[in-house]
């Protein structure tokens, strides 16, 4: 039976539906399948404003290192144009991004396409920034504080064997014992990354000394931030917040940075009670459009019946900021990467985030979701490795560019259905997916060439839909 929903949708993910108008227009609702497919159509929003925004509002979060990354990093971070890793020092390093532009859709097939042919020109290296602690516990405990909801998920290749699910995040990393009587927390504040050296009563803060590799020599600005020059980018940290709390009313202590030589930096404290903890808040301030280094675009959106909202699309870049668990935070090696990323209805949360690909170029150009909150994403590519489930319609590549279809569980942290399709294999047959949906692919259809997505979606039988 087909039928219609109307749903209610908050503005936050109202700001997120504008990826939608990507696949051309957005002005009617679609009707469910089958398994009650439950997307709806948004009006228009400028997609690379709207969508910054939704993510710009997203925590940050810590991810767990389980594998898929250095085994010398203890927790990873997506902030807005860079990558934090925390080693089991509790030392910082940091991978910086640049501004990438946000292209429209004959722009970013053109893009996609050129993407996938190879280069003579070396790719840009992404500055590196490292935070070293001087003096500080070669072996301090490293943990995380305050587990979320979500979870990252990692499908790189077609070996189940190198995937990685259900990855815990956390709000805060604590590093205990760095010196002395001196803990140190690194937590997110509206999608800015802040770390308090928590000073124990009769500690020394004068202890704390952090050298910067990566940069020019550390300066000092009028407002009394510590500023970093890395290339045509600039690392900003913000002047110290010194506080102790006094019965439970914050008491602002005078401190500031203080250069102790040409790259390393400590403290400067005035006066405070001894025989209570003392906090030292810097912020850093480092800041792009949504995305990394390279081309990202969002070019599909659903929203189920709770108003949750879930995107799917593309990116070019090797340090995409996912935000809270990143859509794998690693890519899976190709010169273009799928993701599909599940957002509450708030849109202030990712429950869960994954890149989803192979070696080659991947490209995510729909979503769809059902009662069940499983995720229909369909898209390109020319991945001979791309993640294919073992009952699938054709679980190989043979080469050349092909469709593909992927089913992911309500929690994204699996495939219940994944499959390669030919392009000639593509379908009109009404029963694929709803008229309105099959009608913004068609129009996609003539601008991706060579590929040439035919009308509709992606054919399969019905029995394979389940």
């Amino acid at each position: 039976m087909r039928t219609t929903t109307q749903l209610t949708v908050p503005i936050s993910v109202f700001c997120l539906a504008a990826a939608f108008v990507l696949l051309g227009g957005a002005t009617s609702t679609v009707s469910h399948f089958s398994h009650r497919f439950e997307s709806r159509a948004l009006p228009f929003q400028p997609p690379h404003v709207r969508v910054s925004e939704a993510y710009g509002k997203l925590p940050l979060h810590f991810e767990a290192n389980q594998g898929q990354t250095d085994s010398g990093v203890k927790f990873l971070s997506r902030g807005r144009g860079y990558t934090l890793f925390l080693t089991g020092r509790g030392e910082a390093v940091m991978l910086l991004g640049k501004p990438a532009p946000m292209y429209d859709r004959l722009e970013s097939a053109a893009l996609l396409r050129a993407a996938a042919k190879p280069s003579p020109k070396p790719a840009t290296p992404a500055a590196v920034v490292r935070m070293n602690l001087i003096g500080a516990s070669t072996s301090p405990r490293v943990e995380g504080v305050e587990e979320s909801p979500g979870k990252a998920n990692y499908f790189i290749g077609n070996d189940p064997k190198m995937w990685r699910t259900n990855v815990p995040m956390y709000a805060k990393v604590k590093v205990h014992g760095l010196y002395p009587g001196v803990d140190l927390v690194y937590y997110g504040n509206q999608r800015k990354l802040e770390y308090d050296f928590i000073v124990a009563p009769g500690a020394d803060p004068g202890s704390i000394t952090m050298a910067v590799e990566g940069a020019e020599r550390p300066s000092l600005d009028g407002q009394g931030d510590l500023v970093l020059a890395i290339e045509d980018k600039e690392v900003r940290f913000q002047k110290p917040v010194v506080y102790q709390e006094v019965d439970g009313v914050r008491q602002e202590i005078s401190g500031s940075y203080k250069l102790k030589s040409a790259h390393q930096v400590g403290f400067q404290v005035g006066a405070y009670d001894g025989s209570r903890p003392l906090i030292i808040d810097p912020t850093l301030s480092y800041s792009t459009y949504l995305g990394g280094s390279g081309l990202d675009q969002s070019l599909g959106i659903a929203v189920d019946s709770s108003g949750h909202a879930y995107v799917t699309g593309f990116t070019t870049s090797t340090n995409f900021p996912t935000t809270p668990g990143a859509f794998q935070t690693t890519a899976p090696g190709g010169v273009v990467d799928a993701f599909v990323a599940k957002l509450n209805a708030a849109g202030s949360a990712l429950l869960y985030c994954t890149y989803l690909g192979g070696s080659g170029v991947d490209q995510g150009l729909g979503v769809a979701v059902d009662s069940g909150g499983h995720a229909y994403v369909t898209g390109f590519t020319n991945s001979m490795n791309f993640p294919t489930t073992l009952v699938a319609f054709r679980t190989t590549s043979g080469g050349g560019a092909h469709a593909f279809v992927t089913k992911l569980n309500p929690t994204g942290s699996g495939l219940v259905y994944s499959t390669y399709l030919h392009l000639d294999q593509l379908s009109d047959d009404p029963r694929c997916l709803p008229d309105d949906f099959q009608r913004r692919l068609r129009r996609l259809r003539d601008e991706v060439e060579p590929h040439r997505l035919r009308a509709g979606l992606l054919y399969l039988p019905r029995r394979q839909w389940h």
